[in-house]
């Protein structure tokens, strides 16, 4: 299938969803400006991200940068599914949906990024969760590297399909997502 009929199919699914009985799936007005915020804010997580770093490394507690690369997957999320005039709405469920949504999305038009979302969807969101909301210490070394290596290739492919959408000259600049070194101690 071509990246054209993928990302059709897509887009039908998203009316799909959208009429659907108690969906979370809602259409936007003005989708093109909601995601280029999005991404704004994607950008500013991840710095926040490489920011916590030094003092992660030094307590040997890497939950805080890994909630804050979390945050701006999910932004990017955020700001891929606007950029189709949708979004998720929030509440229980509402980061699953946004990921597995955009995960979807970005197979049509960069497979091995949206198959890598998929494939961290889970193991992040839970991590993020126990991490949040039960107990410090969840996250390695080794696993916030992952999970920036990861948001490395995936935020940029997010970029360019949203540029390829919504044709914003603001979003120049958002196609480098650093990775920084991260000593192993785990």
């Amino acid at each position: 299938m071509s990246p054209e009929s993928e990302e059709s199919a897509f887009r039908r699914l998203l009316e799909d969803e959208s009429r659907k009985e108690r969906t979370l799936v809602l259409p936007l007005a003005r989708g093109d400006h909601v995601a280029a915020q999005a991404l704004s804010l994607a950008r500013v997580q991840y710095d926040r991200a490489l920011r916590e770093l030094a003092g992660a490394i030094e307590s040997n507690d890497y939950d805080e940068p890994y909630l804050s690369v979390y945050r701006s997957l999910t932004s990017g999320a955020n700001a891929l599914l606007a950029a189709y005039g949708y979004r998720v709405r929030g509440g229980d469920g509402a980061h699953f949906e946004t990921l597995r949504l955009s995960a979807m999305a970005l197979v049509a038009w960069d497979r091995d990024a949206g198959t890598e979302l998929e494939r961290i969807r889970e193991p992040m969101r839970s991590a993020r969760n126990e991490a949040e909301y039960q107990r410090p210490g969840v996250t390695t070394s080794r696993e916030l590297r992952q999970l920036f290596e990861a948001a490395s290739a995936i935020l940029p492919a997010m970029v360019k399909q949203v540029k390829h959408l919504v044709r914003k000259p603001e979003l120049s600049g958002l196609e480098m997502w650093q990775v920084p070194e991260i000593p192993g101690r785990d």
